[in-house]
C-alpha cells in the first residue's frame, strides 16, 4: 500500500510538466491560465468571456507581450474579434503554407519564431470601433505536429475617450482579414452628381443653340 501511495505522489509531481504552458500571453491580460491553451479559440474547451477586461481605445496602437516557454520552430498570429470568439479560426496548411481562413480579422501574421524560447512583443493597431465584446487572440502554430495549435485570448473593450473617435469612412475600407477591401480592385472612378448630369445632358441644346444664332446672323 506504501510503494502504491508513493508512485501516485510521484506522478502526481510529473503532472504539472505535462501542462505546462507553451506559449503565455502577458499583456493584454490573458483570459485564462497559460496552462489552459490547446482547445479553440481562446485554450479552454466550451470557455467563455471572463471579467479580466482590458479597456483600449479604437484604433490605438497597443502592444502584445508573450513569452515562449517551451520552444517550438513555428510562427505566431495576432487576430481579433469584434463581436465574442466565434471569427478566430486557425490557419490551415495548404500546399506548404498557412492561410488564415476567409472571414478572421488578423492584426500581425507569420511573426517569426525565433527560437530558444524567451519573451516577444509586438505592436499593432485595433480596429476603429467602438465594442465591448471583442477578442484579442494570439495563436502559436508548431511546425511539424499533427496538433499544431496554442491559444491564448484577452477580453477586451473597445471605448472612446472622447466625442467623435470613431471615424466610420476611415474604417470602410479596411477587410475582415486586415487587407483593403476593394469591389473589383484597381483606382476608384469619380461618377458624377445629379448637377454635372443635369449639365452634361443640356450642353448639346446650348450648343445646338449657339450654332442657329450663329447661322442667322
Amino acid at each position: 500500500m506504501r510503494r502504491t501511495v508513493v508512485l501516485l505522489a510521484a506522478l502526481a509531481a510529473l503532472l504539472p510538466a505535462t501542462v505546462r504552458a507553451h506559449v503565455t500571453m502577458t499583456s493584454p491580460t490573458s483570459r485564462y491560465p497559460a496552462t489552459e491553451q490547446k482547445e479553440a479559440p481562446c485554450g479552454r474547451a466550451g470557455g467563455t468571456r471572463t471579467d479580466r477586461v482590458t479597456v483600449l481605445e479604437p484604433g490605438q496602437r497597443v502592444v502584445v507581450r508573450w513569452d515562449e516557454t517551451v520552444d517550438h520552430d513555428g510562427h505566431y498570429r495576432i487576430a481579433f474579434d469584434r463581436d465574442g470568439d466565434d471569427d478566430l479560426d486557425a490557419p490551415v496548411s495548404m500546399d506548404g503554407a498557412w492561410i488564415t481562413p476567409a472571414g478572421v480579422e488578423v492584426l500581425a501574421d507569420d511573426i517569426t519564431d525565433r527560437g530558444g524560447g524567451g519573451s516577444y512583443e509586438l505592436e499593432v493597431t485595433l480596429p476603429r470601433v467602438e465594442c465591448e465584446r471583442c477578442t484579442l487572440q494570439l495563436i502559436q502554430v508548431m511546425y511539424g505536429s499533427s496538433d499544431p495549435y496554442y491559444y491564448q485570448c484577452a477580453d477586451v473593450a473597445l471605448r472612446c475617450a472622447s466625442p467623435g473617435c470613431v471615424d466610420e469612412e476611415s474604417d470602410a475600407g479596411v477587410g475582415v482579414d486586415g487587407g483593403t477591401s476593394s469591389e473589383g480592385g484597381g483606382c476608384a472612378i469619380a461618377m458624377p452628381g445629379d448637377d454635372e448630369r443635369w449639365s452634361v445632358a443640356l450642353l448639346p441644346i446650348v450648343i445646338g443653340g449657339l450654332l442657329r444664332w450663329r447661322r442667322r446672323r
